[in-house]
């Protein structure tokens, strides 16, 4: 399966008047500040013109784009608009349908509307989802039973119910379809889907106990198709096959501050310019964005696009090394109309050889490996170890030992054994910096993990498990001598902590998020 349909095209960054010396030295920023970076694609004048991804991670995984999410349902909520199926001014309660969930909603849900949801001006003054049990069911009851305390539309706060309501808008003005298959025309006319292409093969989402999308969170989705997601905003919301997909009101309004976001001397710079339906407001331009370091940016000025995809606490450090070095890389961009991209260069030779170098950069990027020398097994030490759970992001406590296989180690991949619910999963381990997969399945879910590892003392033993298709790592630290290990995630997982509630590949019909 290729991983889109129809890929966009790509083109020398000379070719679209992009200098990739500048590129490089976006490169070397990242890694200088050792930036958890997944995959990096940069488009101009709607080619790509750099794209990597860090070893592991690659071109065909699927990646959790968290709240960047939001983005993927503002947009099925803007299709359903053209379409004349939707309002942004109708009321909530007016589009879903008649059940338990709404005839008991608090009252003060009455006069929010779609484009409250939309920008998040529903009147909650936190993020009201805080308030939600998600062990127990009937989510959007839940949702609607927290009253706004504000007049809707006056009040900005960043809030996960209000995109959750969306959710299951679309559900009801689609007829029952959902966020994914409103979307399926869109996807075709992007060349994200073929003709014959199943739309869970391009966009999967977790969802709830009803089969709903989550909405605010829970897309995975392929870095090349966030980025023509992107190309289709810079371009007003239509595609390059002149068909339009979202008014250009609609886009106008989602690219635009609906409020101005309050000023939290604690907030980094770029979440302080204001939000529009699912966009921030950026110093330069507009973004969608995702915890842990998944961006969607447009620039407008720049006729770009930016998409990353990671695991990063510091989000504004991306964004600043972006600014730093990839925009004074653009020739004949609107912020600065002298810099012509016809003028005539001295150093055509010098962005020659750039080129070369980036495309090499580019080619053979690798996530740090915990192991990157082969260290043979100490003889006569206990290879078996008890799980502690004394950490704050330690992973569940029914994940309970660990046994390295040591009769099949060798200098390429040994076998971890992981206990699981009194079942035993079998996770292979690469060394030398290599890293090998395995797919495996519990409770009618089936998650891909990655992983290297092995002895890095007569006495230490390390595993990183990428749940590969997330921004997560399963960190393993053993001890022979006392014979406990850690289990522990590198960021905390917003879905929960087991590994297997939270992914989509959910075998179990009718079964959502847990």
């Amino acid at each position: 399966m290729s991983v889109v349909a129809s890929p966009l095209p790509r083109s020398r960054p000379s070719e679209q008047a992009v200098r990739a010396g500048s590129l490089l030295r976006l490169l070397d920023a990242l890694r200088d500040d050792a930036l958890g970076m997944h995959s990096l694609m940069v488009l101009r004048h709607g080619a790509v013109i750099a794209e990597g991804y860090w070893a592991p991670y690659a071109a065909s995984r699927r990646h959790l784009v968290y709240s960047l999410s939001k983005t993927l349902t503002a947009t099925a909520i803007g299709i359903l608009v053209a379409q004349g199926r939707l309002r942004v001014d109708d009321r909530i309660l007016d589009v879903l349908p008649a059940t338990a969930a709404t005839e008991t909603a608090a009252p003060e849900w009455r006069n929010v509307r779609i484009e409250h949801c939309l920008s998040m001006t529903v009147g909650h003054e936190v993020d009201a989802w805080n308030s939600v049990d998600v062990m127990k069911g009937d989510w959007l009851a839940q949702c609607l039973a927290i009253p706004p305390t504000k007049p809707p539309g006056t009040f900005f706060a960043y809030n996960q119910i209000a995109i959750y309501l969306l959710a299951h808008v679309a559900r009801a003005a689609s007829g029952g379809e959902g966020l994914v298959r409103v979307l399926r025309p869109l996807l075709n006319s992007l060349g994200i889907l073929g003709v014959d292409d199943a739309t869970d093969e391009r966009l999967m989402w977790l969802r709830d106990g009803d089969g709903v999308e989550l909405g605010y969170s829970g897309a995975f989705v392929h870095t090349e198709t966030l980025a023509k997601f992107g190309l289709l905003y810079l371009r007003g919301g239509v595609w390059t096959d002149g068909v339009r997909h979202l008014t250009e009101h609609f886009v106008a309004q989602a690219t635009r501050a609906y409020l101005p976001t309050p000023i939290d001397p604690s907030f980094p710079t770029d979440w302080k310019r204001g939000y529009g339906y699912t966009l921030w407001q950026n110093r330069h331009g507009f973004r969608g964005d995702g915890a842990y370091g998944q961006f969607m940016i447009v620039l407008p000025a720049y006729d770009a696009v930016v998409v990353v995809t990671g695991e990063e606490n510091d989000m504004q450090a991306v964004m600043e090394h972006i600014w730093n070095h990839l925009l004074p890389a653009c020739l004949g961009h609107g912020d600065d109309p002298d810099s012509g991209e016809n003028s005539t260069r001295d150093d055509d030779a010098d962005d020659a050889d750039d080129e070369k170098e980036l495309a090499d950069r580019l080619a053979h990027l690798t996530v740090p490996a915990p192991a990157p020398k082969f260290i043979p097994p100490p003889p006569e030490v206990s290879s078996a170890f008890t799980f502690v759970h004394n950490a704050p992001q330690s992973l569940p406590g029914f994940w309970t030992r660990a046994n390295v296989e040591t009769g099949e180690v060798s200098n390429r991949s040994s076998t971890l054994r992981l206990e699981r619910k009194d079942t035993w999963l079998d996770v292979s381990v690469g060394t030398n910096g290599a890293w090998e997969e395995t797919m495996l399945e519990a409770d009618g879910t089936v998650v891909y993990f990655v992983a290297n590892g092995g002895w890095t003392t007569s006495t230490d033993y390390v595993v990183d498990i990428r749940v590969i298709e997330t921004p997560h790592v399963i960190r393993i630290r053993g001890s022979s001598e006392t014979g406990l290990a850690t289990i522990v995630w590198s960021t905390n997982p917003l879905h929960g902590l087991d590994p297997f509630y939270n992914s989509p590949h959910n075998t179990r019909a009718g079964k959502g998020l847990q």
